[in-house]
């Protein structure tokens, strides 16, 4: 007469199993999640990008005070974002890239070949920064002319 159920070793097997693919499949989970925060990021970074441009239009100047600009300014748990010729969004959270949104129309600065670009940057090249930098290869080309920083061209 045989029992039904599964022996101690089958069990095992199947832990084993789960846990192999628990560990393969977790890093891309986060690699996938820190990747839409960066895109929100981008999405609210190009519209207030685009009402700088527009003041810009109205008044003749930019301005650092997002209140003034026609676009409510997303409370980000993961970026906050700054503006005047460029406007940035800097993480919050750690292994997260820094994107960085140059006007297309500022005058007097020293970088003016770089108008209308935008980057994802890694400011810290370290281990540390490998999931930052797996993001902004996977959105930009990187530019090889930027000195210290890692600078990823998006397009």
């Amino acid at each position: 007469m045989y029992r039904k159920g599964f022996t101690l070793i089958e069990l095992l097997v199947v832990v084993l199993i789960i846990g192999i693919l628990a560990a393969i499949a977790l890093p891309q989970y986060e690699k996938s999640v820190k990747e839409s925060q960066t895109t929100e990021a981008m999405t609210a970074l190009t519209a207030i990008t685009n009402a700088q441009e527009s003041y810009f239009l109205a008044h003749g100047s930019y301005t650092s005070d997002l209140n003034q600009l026609i676009v409510t300014v997303p409370e980000g748990k993961y970026y906050y974002y700054q503006c005047g010729r460029t406007c940035y969004a800097r993480p919050k959270v750690k292994d997260l890239p820094v994107l960085e949104f140059h006007m297309q129309r500022a005058t007097g600065d020293a970088r003016s070949n770089y108008l209308g670009k935008r980057w994802c940057q890694v400011n810290d090249v370290s281990p540390s920064s490998a999931m930052a930098l797996s993001i902004c290869k996977s959105i930009g080309v990187e530019d090889t002319t930027m000195a210290a920083n890692k600078y990823f061209m998006i397009y």
